[in-house]
């Protein structure tokens, strides 16, 4: 793992101190091999939405706060967490793209399969 991503699994342990540093390490791997040819701060945030789902539902931030961050966008809901990551890979998908993406190329990034519409009479 190189030195910006050795960064990001600290930073991820600290964070989900109530987790196991191998569950962080395994987590931040996966998105690794998942998104290799994204940066620390996207596998960061894939990570981190993964481990939500991992992380007991009290979690409460690492760093202390006096007042409300409106930066602080800390999700407690897998579902939403699951759809971040997949709007995630869109967003990447289409930046990475130079012509728009083909509905089955999204479908495809979504995990969905498209059903034929029937035929109505």
């Amino acid at each position: 793992m190189e030195l910006g991503f050795a960064a990001v699994a600290e930073s991820l342990a600290y964070e989900f101190e109530s987790l196991r540093s191998s569950t962080v390490i395994k987590v931040l791997t996966e998105c690794v091999e998942e998104f290799p040819n994204n940066g620390p701060h996207f596998i960061e945030q894939a990570a981190r939405a993964r481990l939500l789902g991992y992380a007991p539902p009290t979690l409460a931030p690492a760093w202390p706060s006096h007042a409300p961050d409106a930066l602080d966008v800390s999700l407690h809901d897998n579902e939403l967490a699951h759809e971040v990551e997949l709007t995630a890979g869109l967003m990447v998908a289409a930046n990475e793209s130079s012509t728009r993406l083909a509905v089955e190329e999204i479908d495809h990034l979504l995990g969905v399969g498209r059903s034929p519409i029937p035929h109505q009479r």
